[in-house]
């Protein structure tokens, strides 16, 4: 048999799926026949089907040093080169099979995925504490296509993590007017919105319920459940659904619902879409009923599966944040859907129903503003679970040691509106010798020039500041830390929990959007509303105030950790039967047809 008949009949194997049998005739072929480049390189085309990428590079390189000139050979090297993470070989792959090809679709389809996955390492770097790296990899998306979606998405990822809302804001429009069906980009910009202090709250809204009309309405839903013969007092089912039931945010303040709710009444079904598994992790699953790892289920898989396991109630966990399932929601999969108040906002989207509240977070003349029913809770609309770090609270106020005063914000640098920039150089400039920490993931990498910068701009110099990046623990640097300062409209949430753990007294300041109103709940329920100010003046005149007065400042840390534990916040067995009320008056409205 001449080579082009062998190769001919391997390639029969290979389309019939006998992969081994296809793999042996091309190993002869490529031995002793002219076909070996083509031998070689569908040899690489079947290691890569069985997920063997460092083997497929080998190949494919191999048949390309014998065929250089083989153009669509680059392409499968450079998908073979992104499953084996190197994204920029990947891309140099990919630009050679568009220098023998300006016209090829998929050569410039594949850009856009890795440019995707440049994106993704953006993330990725970021968690892992390295914002500059992060900076890289969105230059090198831009650099791969200025007119792909997927470069503008990074751009807008990294830009959102180096607290530069706007710009953020404006890559992620950009990649919509590119691909206007792209909902992650949608999601994001959603989310960005919600930190600025230049844009409405009608804005934002009307900004939530385009995307519930662009992206979610069209996909189609699921049978409506029928509600004859439903038994209002039954025991009910409660699905929650989220990525983050892990050392998380979310795993601060959902662990409690999976370890208080009342098994006589309730069954609880966690659907944990992620596959970090930590204590957090395993505090939650302990305490559900079931527990679905369902990271790799389709959309429409998962809400198939939350039908057939009978969910009364599906409660989703991320709102517009990374990771989440509102395509599900969508979809309608349970008779009640409601929104935890992890997000700061409405979700805009009509299939969920409800949103849990309370009257400091979601006063009533907020409703106008949410497209869901507020569940106000009578107290706080969510309760704080510590991590397990065994750290104590400073014994005595680290000022005394010091000679000078320290604040501290730990939240997320987005958080860093010009308001807060304003108000805190106020602060520091009124303060005499005082310091600024400020802590977030990627600052102790290298220093945050930008963040310098803006700060300098507020009249605050170097010097006055401290960044700090990712520590071993989530406690220990709180003990240097004398007044934490909440930033505005968007207010810390686990942070100020996590400082009043540590004793270490918050400032804040209400406005009138939700985001701007967690501190007041937060501050209210652990009886300590005169920490709360309502306008910029007065934060700043209260901060200040605390912060010259060492005796009350020293007064209001002793015992902080345990009036934190006596109040609302962190009761809860409270919490869930408040929790569960809301739930069972749900359940008999959606009984009697409301």
């Amino acid at each position: 048999m001449d080579s082009q008949a062998a190769l001919a009949s391997a390639l029969e194997l290979h389309h019939a799926g006998r992969l081994a049998e296809a793999d042996e005739a091309y190993r002869r072929i490529a031995a002793d026949s002219s076909r070996g480049p083509d031998a070689l390189f569908l040899r690489g085309v079947i290691a890569q089907t069985d997920n063997r990428s460092k083997d497929a590079v080998v190949l494919m390189a191999r048949a390309i040093a014998l065929q250089p000139e083989a153009g669509h050979f680059y392409i499968d090297l450079g998908t073979a080169f992104q499953a084996d993470g190197r994204l920029d070989d990947a891309a140099r792959s990919m630009q050679r099979a568009l220098a023998f090809d300006r016209a090829s679709v998929a050569a410039s389809h594949n850009l856009g995925q890795i440019a995707y996955a440049y994106a993704r390492l953006s993330v990725h770097q970021r968690d892992a504490s390295d914002l500059i790296g992060a900076e890289r990899s969105m230059r090198c998306a831009l650099s791969l296509g200025p007119s792909l979606p997927e470069a503008h998405f990074a751009h807008g990822t990294v830009t959102f993590s180096q607290g530069l809302c706007v710009a953020a804001c404006t890559a992620f429009r950009r990649a919509l007017q590119l691909r206007p069906d792209f909902a992650m980009a949608a999601s994001d910009y959603l989310f960005v919105l919600c930190f600025r202090d230049d844009v409405s709250r009608e804005e934002v809204f009307a900004a939530h319920r385009t995307f519930d009309a662009r992206h979610m309405r069209p996909i189609p839903q699921l049978p409506p459940r029928p509600r004859a013969g439903e038994d209002p007092s039954r025991p009910l089912v409660v699905g929650y659904l989220s990525p983050d039931l892990r050392a998380h945010p979310g795993g601060n303040f959902l662990s409690p619902m999976f370890m208080n709710h009342d098994p006589a009444q309730f069954r609880v079904i966690g659907y944990y879409s992620n596959d970090i598994n930590d204590q957090f992790t395993q505090l939650c699953s302990a305490g559900a009923q079931a527990w679905v790892p369902c990271k790799d289920l389709s959309d429409q898989e998962l809400a198939e599966r939350i039908r057939a396991d009978g969910v009364d109630i599906l409660v989703e966990c991320a709102g517009h944040m990374s990771r989440n399932r509102l395509a599900v929601f969508a979809r309608r999969p349970a008779p009640i859907q409601v929104s935890f108040p992890l997000y700061p906002n409405t979700t805009g989207l009509e299939t969920i129903d409800y949103r849990v509240g309370d009257p400091y977070f979601t006063p009533p003349w907020l409703d106008r503003f949410y497209s869901e029913k507020i569940m106000r809770l009578p107290e706080t609309c969510a309760c704080y679970q510590p991590g397990y770090e065994a750290v104590e609270p400073a014994e005595r106020l680290p000022a005394l040691a010091n000679g000078f005063v320290t604040f501290g914000s730990f939240n997320n640098i987005a958080k860093l509106s010009p308001t807060t920039l304003r108000m805190w150089a106020a602060i520091l400039q009124a303060v005499p010798n005082s310091r600024l920490v400020i802590k977030w993931f990627g600052l102790g990498v290298e220093d945050p020039a930008w963040l310098s910068r803006r700060f300098l701009a507020e009249g605050v110099g170097r010097n006055r500041l401290r960044f700090l990046g990712r520590s071993p623990g989530v406690y220990a640097p709180y003990r240097d830390l004398d007044i934490c300062l909440d930033p505005f409209p968007a207010n810390g949430g686990t942070t100020t929990s996590d400082a009043l753990w540590m004793g270490v007294p918050v400032v804040s300041r209400a406005g009138d959007t939700t985001f701007s109103r967690a501190g007041l709940g937060l501050l209210t329920n652990v009886g300590l509303p005169e920490l709360v100010a309502h306008d910029e003046q007065g934060y700043i005149d209260l901060a200040v105030s605390l912060a010259r007065d060492p005796a009350r400042l020293a007064e209001l840390r002793t015992g902080l950790r345990e009036r934190f534990t006596r109040s609302p916040m962190m009761d809860g067995k409270r919490y869930l039967r408040n929790l569960e009320a809301a739930y069972r008056e749900a359940w008999q409205r959606w009984c009697l047809g409301d």
